[in-house]
C-alpha cells in the first residue's frame, strides 16, 4: 500500500496533488539526492515543474510520479501482481 503525504490545514486533511522533492522522497522511500538525480536523468527523467523567479522550487505531480515509477517496476515470477 503506498504511503500518503497529507497536509493538515484548517479544513482538515487535504490530499496533495504536488509534492516537493522532500515529500517525493518520503512518498517513494528514496533519498532526496536520488530524486534530484532522477530529475536530471538522460533517458527517463522524472517529470517535474520548476517554480518561482529563480526556478529553484521543484514540484512533482503525484499522478505523473506514479506513472514514472511504474516504468521501473519489476514483477517477480509467481507474485500475485
Amino acid at each position: 500500500m503506498p504511503k500518503e503525504v497529507e497536509y493538515v490545514g484548517y479544513q482538515g486533511i487535504v490530499q496533495k496533488e504536488f509534492f516537493t522533492a522532500y515529500e517525493t522522497a518520503h512518498y517513494t522511500g528514496l533519498s532526496v539526492k536520488y530524486i534530484r538525480e532522477a530529475i536530471k536523468g538522460p533517458k527517463n527523467p522524472l517529470p517535474h515543474f520548476r517554480i518561482g523567479p529563480t526556478r529553484r522550487v521543484i514540484a512533482i505531480r503525484k499522478d505523473e510520479l506514479d506513472q514514472w515509477l511504474e516504468l521501473f517496476r519489476i514483477v517477480k515470477p509467481g507474485s500475485y501482481r
